[in-house]
């Protein structure tokens, strides 16, 4: 499998978040979750464009902010919408979710993917 992004591209390029010591593994999951949204037609691409790279960075940004490795299992932390200590609380602002089979997608990541028009968008058609 060509991975579609590498540490380099996702830290100096897309500047995303810090990811630690897990990046090879959330790049791994991440990328797994995207070839099953594109099903599997892009795997191979050694010189991806630029919109499955950022679709991809997306995803292990979102994986690596749910949780990491957990998140890919539907195990999620911060599904509080509120809590409170005794007399402070706070509410958060929670933005629409995106779950594929019980798998956080990155909405940016669903979004680029489908405007670019690399999600499956009917029947598949054999040639002979």
């Amino acid at each position: 499998m060509a991975y579609w992004a590498d540490l380099s591209y996702y830290k100096d390029t897309f500047k995303g978040v810090d990811t630690g010591e897990d990046f090879a593994v959330l790049l791994d999951r991440a990328q797994d979750v995207l070839n099953i949204l594109t099903l599997y037609r892009y795997d191979s691409m050694t010189d991806p464009p630029v919109a499955l790279r950022k679709a991809l960075c997306y995803e292990i940004e979102h994986l690596h902010l749910l949780g990491g490795n957990d998140a890919v299992h539907g195990i999620t932390g911060g599904d509080e919408a509120s809590e409170s200590l005794g007399s402070y609380s706070v509410t958060y602002n929670r933005q629409t979710q995106v779950f594929i089979h019980g798998i956080p997608v990155s909405a940016m990541a669903y979004d680029i993917l489908q405007a670019g028009g690399y999600l499956y968008c009917g029947m598949g058609v054999r040639q002979p």
